[in-house]
């Protein structure tokens, strides 16, 4: 068997680390119920991804932390509160930077640290790990850290590094976010393979229609519901090149098909 090049790109924001957790500190912060609490956190992370949409296609760019904020005050003037303190709306924006990791994520990242250490380039090939994000490089670094990623739970460094979309001033799903991330890992498409693991399906279809080569995109399906994103069809991308039920599920199959 040639030698295998292989680089998983781990997505961040509700792939390894939960959003929906957000919602029992609005709840607390604003005094509110926690149905309205969910309802605030849930508006929250669609605006924050279409504003960014928004941006990209306007060809303008402010950082993703800026368009968290904005989105935050967005969803609070809907569920009508209208003029929160500059304290909350910190102590909000907090959490982005303390969300804890799905269960099958950090088991995903050990069986990925454990591989990585016994040097999976027995064949000649290579295993690289990198978080692929719309985030600032040092706030999803602060984010690994806190959730304990980054050394996965003491099994020493796993990530090569963080690729951000900063640099392209543009967000998923733009063509050149995903000409970013390959050309940040080194790899051509020729002599090497890209895996984007994503629980989000905008960020697959985007990776797959963006024509680059030797990117590959997992879907994972926690909900269970397959996969029914239609705008795939659309551009030629009928389906992932693969569904899992999570990132642990990802990790074995990737590694499995490339042993």
């Amino acid at each position: 068997m040639a030698p295998r090049n292989i680089v998983l790109a781990f997505d961040l924001y509700g792939t390894l680390l939960s959003t929906s957790s957000i919602s029992t500190t609005l709840s607390s912060s604003l005094s509110v119920p926690s149905e309205k609490g969910d309802a605030i956190a849930s508006r929250w992370r669609i605006l924050q991804l279409e504003y960014s949409w928004r941006m990209t296609c306007m060809g303008k760019y402010v950082s993703f932390r800026d368009l968290t904020r904005a989105s935050l005050l967005h969803s609070l003037s809907e569920e009508g509160v209208l003029s929160p303190s500059d304290e909350t709306v910190d102590r909000l924006m907090g959490c982005y930077d303390g969300l804890p990791a799905f269960p099958d994520a950090t088991k995903g990242l050990q069986v990925l640290a454990a591989e990585k250490a016994k040097s999976l380039g027995h064949r000649g090939g290579s295993l690289k790990a990198v978080v692929f994000s719309n985030g600032v490089e040092t706030t999803v670094r602060d984010a690994l850290v806190k959730a304990d990623l980054e050394g996965s739970s003491g099994t020493g460094k796993l990530f090569d590094g963080v690729v951000s979309a900063q640099p392209t001033e543009a967000f998923k799903p733009s063509s050149k976010v995903y000409q970013h991330l390959v050309d940040s890992v080194g790899s051509s498409g020729k002599d090497g393979e890209v895996w984007l693991v994503s629980s989000n399906p905008f960020d697959v279809t985007g990776a797959l229609g963006c024509g680059v080569p030797g990117l590959k995109a997992v879907w994972v399906d926690r909900a269970g519901t397959g996969w029914i994103d239609k705008l795939g069809s659309v551009i030629g991308v009928e389906k992932p090149t693969l569904v899992v039920g999570g990132v642990d599920e990802a990790v074995k199959q990737i590694l499995d098909d490339n042993s």
